[in-house]
Parts: C-alpha cells; sequence; structure tokens
C-alpha cells in the first residue's frame, strides 16, 4: 500500500476517533447537568409549593402537612399561644415566630430563609403555622458547577489518556513501517562501505519503500559493474605497459645491436652500413609510431587532445590520403578504392582524422588476414550528415568480438600470438569520431565494415 496513503489514514482514524471521544465525553456531562437540574428545584419553586401546602392547610394532621413540606425542602413549626404544637426545626426559632403573621399567606426573608406564616382557626384554637425555607440556590449552582468541572476533568483525563494510547499504538505502527525499510538500507549501506556488492535487499511493502529498494539494489548493481569495470581497465592497462616495454624492448635492442656493430666495425663496408642505418631508422619509426599512439590515448583520456576542426572536401581529403598511403605500403599486397561524391564538404580536424584512417588501415593490416588486401572508402550525403564507410575484404571477427571492438585494450588476439597489438587503435578512433560530432558503428559484411557519420558543412 501507498505509504501516504496508509499515514492519511491512520490520522483521520484518530483524528475521528478523537472527535467522538470529545463528543461521548460533551454529551454525558451535558446530560448530566440537564437531569440534575431537572431533579433539583428552584428556590421559587420550593416557596411556591410550601405556600400552595400552607394555604390549603386545615385540621390538625400536622405530621402530613410536614411530610408535604419536606418534599419542597421546606420545614414546619406550629404554635398556639405560646404552646409548640409541632416542629421539625432543630434551630432557634425566636426570628422565625418574630415574621407578621395573619389568615392570609405572609413571605418574609430573614438570613438566608424564607419564611412562609399564616394564621387559621381549628376546633376553636387559634393555631400559627411557619414554613421555614432555606434559600440554597447560589450553593446549589456552585455545586453544580464543581460537579460539572469534576465531570470534565474526569471525562476529560479519560479522553486525553484514550487519545494518547491511541495515539501512540499509531505512532509506534507508522514508525515500524518506515524504520523497518529504514533498517534493511542502513544494513545495505553498511555491506556496500564493507565491499560487498552481491547482496540484494529484499522488501515488499510500501509502494515507495519498494521502489527505494530497488533504486538501491540497481545503484548496486551499477556499482559492481563499475567496480569490474574500473579492475579490467587496471588489469588491461598493466597489461598493455608491459606488452608496451616489451614492443619497446624489440626495437631498442635491434638499434643498439646494429649500432654497435657499426661502432665496432662489423659493418666495415658501406654497403653494409647503410643496411645497418636502414634497419636502425626503421626501428626507431616503429618506436615512434608506439610513442604517438600512446600520447594520442592519454591525451584522449585527459581530455587534453586539441581539436581544431575546419572545413574540408572530404574526397580531396580521400584522395590525397591514398595516394600517400599507396606509396608507403608499396612493398605491401595492399590496394585501395575510392567511391566517394566530389565537393564533399565537411567540418572535421584533418590532423585527428588522419589518425582514424591511419588506425583503420594499421587494423585492417592486422587482422584482415588476407592478401591482396582490399580497402574500400565509400562516401555520401545523408541529410545534414556525411556518411561514409572503410570497408576491408578480411575475415572479420566472430558476433561475440564485434561489440568489444572499441573497447580500451580489447584484443581479438587476447594472446598476441599472431598479432602484436594494444587494444588502443580502434578505441582511439571511436574517441577521435565522438569528439568530432559523428558516431561510428561496425558491422561484419565479407569482412569488416566501419561507418562513420559526421556533420555535413552548411
Amino acid at each position: 500500500m501507498n505509504l501516504q496513503k496508509r499515514i492519511f489514514r491512520l490520522n483521520m482514524l484518530m483524528l475521528g476517533i478523537s472527535l467522538l471521544a470529545m463528543l461521548a465525553i460533551s454529551v454525558f456531562v451535558v446530560n448530566n447537568i440537564y437531569l440534575n437540574r431537572s431533579s433539583l428545584l428552584s428556590t421559587s419553586q420550593k416557596t411556591a409549593m410550601s405556600q400552595t401546602n400552607i394555604e390549603e392547610f386545615s385540621g390538625t394532621d400536622y405530621v402530613s402537612l410536614a411530610e408535604k413540606l419536606a418534599s419542597g425542602g421546606a420545614h414546619l413549626y406550629v404554635e398556639s399561644d405560646g404552646f409548640i404544637l409541632f416542629s421539625n426545626i432543630q434551630e432557634d426559632v425566636e426570628d422565625v415566630t418574630a415574621v407578621a403573621i395573619s389568615e392570609t399567606t405572609h413571605l418574609t426573608y430573614i438570613d438566608e430563609e424564607i419564611v412562609i406564616s399564616r394564621q387559621l382557626e381549628t376546633q376553636g384554637q387559634l393555631v400559627s403555622l411557619y414554613a421555614v425555607i432555606e434559600d440554597t440556590e447560589d450553593q446549589q449552582d456552585a455545586r453544580e458547577f464543581q460537579t460539572f468541572l469534576l465531570q470534565i476533568v474526569l471525562m476529560g483525563g479519560t479522553g486525553i489518556v484514550v487519545i494518547l494510547l491511541l495515539n501512540l499504538m499509531v505512532t509506534k505502527r507508522i514508525l515500524q513501517a518506515i524504520m523497518k525499510p529504514m533498517d534493511e538500507l542502513h544494513k545495505g549501506v553498511e555491506r556496500i562501505r564493507k565491499g560487498n556488492y552481491q547482496e540484494n535487499l529484499d522488501y515488499s511493502g510500501d509502494r515507495e519503500f519498494e521502489e527505494l529498494t530497488e533504486g538501491f539494489n540497481q545503484m548496486q548493481t551499477s556499482l559492481l559493474e563499475a567496480q569490474e569495470k574500473n579492475r579490467l581497465y587496471e588489469q588491461n592497462r598493466t597489461q598493455m605497459v608491459a606488452d608496451i616495454s616489451h614492443d619497446l624492448r624489440t626495437p631498442l635492442t635491434s638499434i643498439k645491436g646494429y649500432a654497435k656493430g657499426i661502432l665496432d666495425g662489423v659493418a666495415n663496408t658501406e654497403e653494409k652500413r647503410q643496411n645497418y642505418l636502414t634497419i636502425i631508422y626503421q626501428k626507431s619509426l616503429v618506436m615512434e609510431k608506439l610513442l604517438e599512439k600512446l600520447f594520442v590515448f592519454s591525451q584522449l583520456e585527459t581530455d587534453k587532445l586539441p581539436f581544431d576542426t575546419v572545413e574540408v572536401d572530404l574526397w580531396e581529403f580521400f584522395e590525397a590520403y591514398i595516394s600517400e598511403k599507396k606509396a608507403e605500403l608499396a612493398d605491401e599486397a595492399i590496394d585501395f578504392r575510392l567511391e566517394v561524391a566530389e565537393e564533399l564538404p565537411v567540418e572535421m580536424d584533418p590532423v585527428q582524422f588522419r589518425r582514424i584512417l591511419d588506425n583503420l588501415v594499421d587494423n585492417a593490416r592486422k587482422y584482415a588476414n588476407t592478401s591482396p588486401l582490399l580497402l574500400t572508402i565509400r562516401g555520401a550525403r545523408d541529410g545534414n550528415q556525411v556518411v561514409w564507410t572503410f570497408a576491408d575484404n578480411g575475415q572479420g571477427v566472430s558476433k561475440d568480438q564485434l561489440g568489444k571492438l572499441f573497447t580500451e585494450f580489447y584484443r581479438v588476439d587476447q594472446a598476441r600470438q599472431q598479432v602484436d597489438g594494444h587494444g588502443l587503435g580502434l578505441s582511439i578512433v571511436n574517441n577521435i569520431v565522438h569528439r568530432l560530432g559523428g558516431t561510428i558503428v561496425v558491422e561484419n559484411k565479407a569482412g569488416l565494415i566501419f561507418t562513420i557519420r559526421l556533420p555535413k558543412k552548411g
């Protein structure tokens, strides 16, 4: 379930229960107040009831009268000629008997008491009736208010405790929902910190945390791949250094040997000296070419290789390059075929573009494994791009190897048993093409075909 929805629902549930509890408390308190007030008579009601009882009384059944008055909260005092006939008043009645009295009912207020007096004749005897009512309305209001406060405190306290317990339960549940995946993430971070990239997080529950753990697992996989890539890179780089050291040592040993032969007089004829010097020169070219390739690769890796793009006609550039290469490789069974439309302007750096062609030619010479070797260059416009291809008639490579040709340090002949190489040439080609704003792909089709797209001038 969505965590936001869960938290929202739990909060709304807690709020609803809290409001219901407050409503129940309010109803309970108000109902009690209503019941108490309805069960209690006000002072005016008591006075009216007592006055009616006094007015309606006749005879000598004072006990019955006292009971009726008692229902209204009144006490009875009866006397005749100074003799007490009936009394349920415990206190001094001197103030009570001092009030005015006659055959009509009188109401008199004395010291927070109401005295109802009446005089009547019974059996030839003049009797004085006094009903005494305490004016306790203020005290009653005070007691009602105190009762109200007590109920509020008790019920409110109970409601607060219930709400706090409910909030504690809801909070605990929310924290469990949050902390469980957070603990898993923390464990995952600790594993990565210790170098363990193999174990994935396993969590199912709230959608947000499922997405988070899935992203964490993907990040872990990416880190593992990057770590493996760096390991292979360092391994290949170390191997490259060893290979280059070997490849430099071989011509250097030859140069040293032939130079010593000249110095020691072994080359004692002009023909021998010229032959030795030619070999020394050729070996130095091999070393220079190797060091140049290593330098270019280093410059590309550090993004320090200078690029100076200008408008160049591709047909003219290829024509000049092929003429130069034919002369340079005259001793090898290599032929060039050019099929490029004239007036094909393109934005490029001539120096770096020549490096692309040099590396493609060297790669074909090393790995085409065919004779004679035919190198075909084709080019044409395609919208706002210039598309050109470089193809050989060699044996090509396997499908698995095809996707790795542009990888740094990758060699088809990893053991270097048939061909010397360092896996830099095609990596340099790929890097330069992208720096020129183009793209390059390779495919097998009666040999290797490299397809390069570059932005067209104008």
